[in-house]
């Protein structure tokens, strides 16, 4: 039998996602902010978008990862509430940032996992935390202990991304199934 997430916990969570959205919403435009820094700097090409996780989309990964074992107590346990994509026209900008991004930030602080599916998605997800450095600054004081998550991916790959998400990964979206006979 499936697990499902207890009422009372994920209200609690959304709760502190109300209370802290402020800061993490600070948080994600910061970590922007250093990337487009270190990305100008360096001379890469690039597209580059940040967001926050909704609240409906907190309610679901809370369910959809709960069914798979996975329990959430915190709004912490929840890794990926601020993002940032970076898009590079090609696959070797990719780790040539890589590269860069390990030596800007904490090894400490960071974590990296390659994303394969079948389905061809493909991206590098890096979890960032920043570092004492940088938490010593008044400025960034108030992100200690929080996670963004950075997905590295090729214009090629993100284009599939797109496509998939919608129509794979997140079916029950707004997405309109394509007629019969057209692809």
């Amino acid at each position: 039998m499936a697990r499902q997430p207890k009422t009372a916990t994920v209200a609690a969570i959304v709760t502190e996602y109300h209370e802290r959205a402020l800061v993490y919403y600070d948080f994600v435009v910061a970590m922007h902010n250093i990337l487009v820094s270190l990305l100008d700097q360096r001379g890469f090409k690039y597209q580059i978008s940040r967001r926050l996780k909704t609240v409906e989309s907190i309610r679901e990964k809370i369910g959809r990862n709960t069914r798979g074992g996975k329990v959430y107590r915190q709004l912490a346990d929840i890794e990926d509430l601020a993002g940032i994509r970076v898009v590079f026209l090609l696959e070797s900008d990719k780790q040539r940032f890589l590269a860069a991004l390990f030596s800007e930030l904490t090894r400490g602080r960071l974590s990296l996992e390659t994303h394969r599916k079948a389905s061809g998605y493909r991206a590098t997800h890096v979890l960032v935390q920043l570092g004492r450095k940088r938490l010593s600054l008044h400025e960034y004081r108030r992100f200690a202990g929080l996670k963004c998550e950075i997905q590295l991916t090729s214009a090629l790959y993100h284009a599939w991304s797109e496509i998939e998400h919608d129509i794979l990964y997140k079916p029950n979206g707004h997405v309109k199934p394509l007629p019969q006979g057209t692809a």
